[in-house]
Formats: C-alpha cells, structure tokens, sequence
C-alpha cells in the first residue's frame, strides 16, 4: 500500500476559495488597517469642526489618501491661508513619496496599467514597508495590502466626520502629533541606536511647541519634521532594493 504525500493537500487547500492573493494581502494589511483607524477617526472629526460636510471628508480622505497632508492642508485652509499655499503645504509634507515610489517603481510594473495606476494612487509608508517585506508575492496580494488600508482610512473617516459634532476637541488633540511619531518611528527604522528614539521625541516635542503660537507655526514644524522624514526616506528607498526588504517591519499606523 502506498502512502501519498500530504504536499498536494497542502496546496489544494491554499488554492481554496476563499484564500486568493488578494485575501492574503489584505489579512498582511489587518494590523497597518486597524492602526489607521484612531487618526482616520479624528480626522473625520476635526473636518466637521471645521465646516466641511460629511461627503467632502470622505471624498478627501478616499482621493487625497494621506493623512498628515490632509491635517496640513486642513490646518493651512482653517487659518485663512490661500488655496494655492494649502496645496503647496500639502506638496511639502509628502515630498518622502518621491523615493518612496521609486523604490516601489519594480514592484508597481509588474501590475496592468489600470492595476498601477490603483497601486501608486494607494502608496502610503505602510503599504510601502509592506510591499517591499513581500517583493515575490503576485501582484494580487498587494492590491490586497493597499485596499485594506484605503478602506481603513476611508472607513474611519467617515465614522469621524459622522461623530465629529459630538466628540469633543480634546479627543483629537493627539491626532497631529501622533501622525508624525508614526511617521518618523516608520522612517526610522534602518537607523540605528538611540537616534530611533530620540528623533521621534524631538519631532513630537517640535509640534506641540508650537501648538501656542498657531497653526501657522505648527505647518512650519510640519515642514522641517518632513524635511527629516524626505531625507530618511531617501536612505531607506536605496537600501530596501539591496537586501530585498527583509529587514522591514510589517506594521504601521498612517495614512500619508
């Protein structure tokens, strides 16, 4: 009698329904999804407060797709600036985007022209250090990634904007610092000793400075945190490539 290789099983079941790229991609994104939640949320509430409807929110989040320039852009439209300057602030803080894409250039080729498209519109840090942990896996899975994450961010926006008249401002006082801790920890992470800790404080400790002075002096932190953030991505945009994006973490908590 001959005993079969349980292999075959094992694969069978992982071409189960129900168990596709996209799936596995997304159940990748679950914990980077949850981690968008709490500033989606108060982003949501903070647009409501500050008179914009509750489809314009979300519209925002779901076409914009990056949290610390959408607080930037709010911040900057808030205080009366021109639109023109609202959208340069916005420019300003996802310029670490450009090494970023490119980066994630091999990656995104790999995907139809609409499918790039949708990647590219959807590359947040998260999904970027997620992407870059898993290169080999098809090209299903990452639009599993990023569609967590969209629809995490877009999800939390609209329950935030929907709460917006009843949570009250100091519920949502963290969500600018909280943003760029995320964003420099995430930055960070191929640096070594104790700048890792640091850095992160001292950017935290630049922005709420100059909470008292206005939100004209918090874009300016906003600025010189994301000239930090820009130059470390930079970094990190080259050495990912070489070691294959092993050494990435696989966990995050913004959209931006």
């Amino acid at each position: 009698m001959r005993i079969l290789p349980l292999r075959p099983a094992r694969a069978a079941r992982a071409r189960a329904p129900g168990r596709g790229p996209f799936l596995q991609g997304a159940g990748h994104a679950l914990g980077a999804a949850v981690g968008y939640l709490p500033v989606a949320v108060a982003f949501g509430a903070i647009a409501t407060r500050a008179g914009l409807p509750l489809w314009l929110s979300v519209l925002t989040s779901a076409w914009v797709y990056a949290g610390a320039a959408q607080m930037a852009g709010l911040q900057a439209l808030t205080v009366g600036l021109h639109p023109l300057l609202a959208a340069a602030s916005i420019l300003v803080v996802n310029l670490r985007h450009v090494p970023m894409s490119l980066a994630a250039g091999p990656l995104l080729r790999r995907a139809r022209p609409a499918g790039r498209l949708a990647l590219a519109h959807t590359l947040t840090d998260e999904s970027f250090a997620l992407d870059l942990g898993r290169p080999d896996r098809p090209t299903g899975f990452h639009h599993g990634v990023h569609a967590a994450c969209w629809t995490a961010w877009v999800a939390g926006t609209a329950a935030g904007a929907a709460l917006g008249p009843v949570v009250p401002e100091s519920g949502t006082a963290f969500a600018l610092p909280a943003l760029f801790v995320a964003l420099a920890v995430d930055a960070l992470r191929p640096v070594p000793g104790w700048a890792r800790a640091w850095v992160p404080a001292a950017a935290v400790a630049l922005v709420l400075a100059c909470r008292p002075a206005g939100a004209l002096a918090q874009l300016a932190a906003m600025a010189a945190v994301t000239a930090l953030l820009t130059a470390t991505a930079g970094h990190r945009a080259t050495a990912q490539p070489a070691n294959g994006g092993r050494d990435t973490a696989a966990g995050g908590g913004e959209a931006a």
